[in-house]
């Protein structure tokens, strides 16, 4: 069905939240209380809860990396999810479909129901980068640096002759 006007989502009525993002039948909102509520369609692990794949999902918290204490950014893609958490790696995140590896995780795993941690070869996108933000697009992840000696966008996932991830190859093979 589809509704006119806003709705009020009750089952998190009483919280309150400082970020909001929402991808292909799903959404994510971080809250004030350092927890990150996901709800909608969950075939890929895009809630980023763990456990089995599900059509329709209430709010929920997902699961976040050890020590947790805030969200710097969210952003939902098509079916997957990306995320800086604030801990005391301050690293990039991602969880849900990774079949075009937009998880950048260096993995080969068709989807992941918990946060991944995005690394190239043996180096992770933590703390000295200084991530200010990320962003998920259909098949393909992206995160800006705003550290001084590496200021630089890093993306990975699916390229395609569009040159979503900013490279001069029009081929379909993933890089970060």
């Amino acid at each position: 069905t589809y509704q006119t006007k806003p709705l009020l989502v009750a089952a998190i009525a009483d919280k309150k939240f400082t970020k909001i993002t929402s991808g292909n039948y799903f959404s994510c909102a971080a809250s004030t209380t350092n927890e990150v509520y996901c709800w909608g369609k969950n075939t890929k692990g895009q809630l980023g809860r763990g456990g089995a794949p599900s059509q329709k999902e209430l709010p929920a918290p997902m699961i976040l990396p050890a020590n947790t204490v805030g969200v710097r950014d969210i952003s939902a893609g098509t079916e997957h999810a990306c995320a800086v958490f604030l801990n005391q790696d301050e690293a990039a995140w991602c969880w849900g479909d990774n079949s075009t590896r937009q998880l950048g995780d260096n993995s080969s795993v068709l989807s992941s129901s918990t946060p991944v941690q995005v690394c190239a070869d043996s180096v992770c996108f933590s703390r000295s980068y200084a991530i200010a933000s990320v962003s998920a697009g259909s098949s393909y992840s992206c995160l800006a640096s705003a550290n001084q000696a590496s200021n630089n966008t890093y993306c990975w996932g699916q390229n395609n002759s569009t040159g979503r991830l900013g490279i001069n190859n029009s081929s379909m093979n993933f890089y970060l």
